[in-house]
């Protein structure tokens, strides 16, 4: 969805229309990236690829164990899975829909990311008390630190700089120099976290902790605490959307997702599902969401994030946990670790709808800017802010 911001001129605002492609959305090609939806079902011993702009269940994949948790690399091409199986984790390559190999880590996993710049597999392992740094292609350990409390949650600055980690028994999250040169600090917490969500920034860091009503927001400049989000029930799974100041929030014993407004710091409103919300997700340019639903049978609810309203479902297996959504946006053959060069909302297309050819809107906004008539400042391209 690309689209950019006009400024007026002259009283009026010049807008580039897109013309929608006549050819429609291939249900099996995965590996173009945007709306591909990647879900683990621990029962089933599989991850299902669906592509999630028309709701439509593309493949299930075997994985040599049940996968605990998911991780996308950033250029899309491959998605990592986390297998029951102690050390396994298997290599799903999205242009061929399949597993491409294993990587053995060498101890039981906790929690499993790739590096911002898609060189490195980030693990944490309750088990061993590690943090460690691993070989993308090969699995060999490039760095290692013991750390003591328990870790089983982690997360990655978008400059790669640090690293966080949960500590189950302090209490607190860890802040690490990603280099190995030790320890930063550390972000106490009432109780265990369990959950992070890091901004795309890297200035603040939202933490679910266990049995808590309550998430915890930290500057991360400073190391302190900024402030807490009141909600109605204990929280789950979290996600911030991109390009809108909102959390999304898990509320299990409620059946629905909050949506906080992280301005005021307070409810939007919640999004009722037809059991426990498990994991929560987004495209790269924030306008659809989507959350994995326990129930006999499970589903991936589809959500229009704009009106907060669910826009389609598929159903799956009895308990889908993590997801991941690729990190693509249409045109895009790496991720760039800032987003999407232009973006603003638009409108969804329903389920069975041609996915628009946007290539005429970048040109008719190039060609406006061209004429004097647009401005693109303070947009972003390739990373850079455009100046005029």
């Amino acid at each position: 969805m690309v689209s950019a911001r006009g400024i007026a001129k002259g009283g009026l605002l010049f807008v580039a229309l897109a013309v929608a492609s006549a050819s429609a959305w291939p249900a099996a090609a995965l590996a173009n990236g945007l709306g591909s939806v990647y879900v683990a079902d621990p029962t089933a011993g599989s991850v299902t690829g669906i592509d999630g702009l028309h709701g439509v269940v593309v493949t299930a994949i075997a994985v040599p164990s049940a996968p605990l948790a998911l991780a996308y690399a950033p250029g899309g091409d491959a998605v990592f899975v986390v297998c029951s199986t102690e050390g396994e984790v298997a290599r799903i390559k999205t242009k061929s829909e399949s597993v491409m190999g294993t990587l053995d880590l060498g101890r039981e996993i906790s929690a499993l990311t790739v590096s911002p710049d898609g060189q490195w597999l980030w693990g944490v392992s309750a088990k061993t008390g590690t943090v460690a740094r691993f070989d993308l292609e090969t699995g060999d350990v490039a760095a290692e630190a013991a750390i003591a409390g328990r870790p089983t949650s982690l997360a990655v600055a978008p400059d790669g700089k640090r690293v966080y980690v949960g500590l189950e028994e302090k209490r607190s999250v860890a802040v690490l120099n990603a280099d190995g040169q030790g320890g930063i600090g550390e972000l106490p917490l009432p109780a265990a976290p369990v959950y992070l969500a890091m901004a795309r920034d890297g200035r603040r860091l939202y933490v679910g902790c266990q049995a808590l009503d309550t998430i915890y927001t930290f500057d991360l400049e400073r190391l302190a605490l900024a402030g807490s989000i009141a909600l109605p029930a204990n929280t789950g799974a979290i996600a911030l959307r991109p390009y809108a100041r909102e959390l999304y929030v898990a509320l299990p014993s409620r059946d629905s997702v909050g949506v906080v407004d992280l301005d005021g710091n307070r409810l939007l409103g919640e999004i009722s599902l037809a059991g426990e919300p498990h994991g929560i997700a987004f495209g790269p340019d924030g306008v659809r969401a989507y959350f994995t639903v326990g129930g006999a049978p499970g589903s991936l609810a589809i959500v229009d994030a704009a009106q907060r309203t669910i826009v389609g479902q598929v159903q799956l297996g009895e308990d889908p946990r993590e997801l991941v959504v690729s990190p693509l946006m249409p045109g895009q053959k790496e991720q760039d670790p800032l987003g999407p060069p232009l973006t603003v909302p638009a409108k969804l297309p329903r389920t069975g709808d041609p996915l628009p050819d946007l290539r005429s809107l970048v040109l008719g906004c190039g060609l406006l800017a061209s004429a004097g008539l647009l401005s693109l400042r303070g947009c972003r391209t390739g990373g850079q802010e455009i100046e005029s």
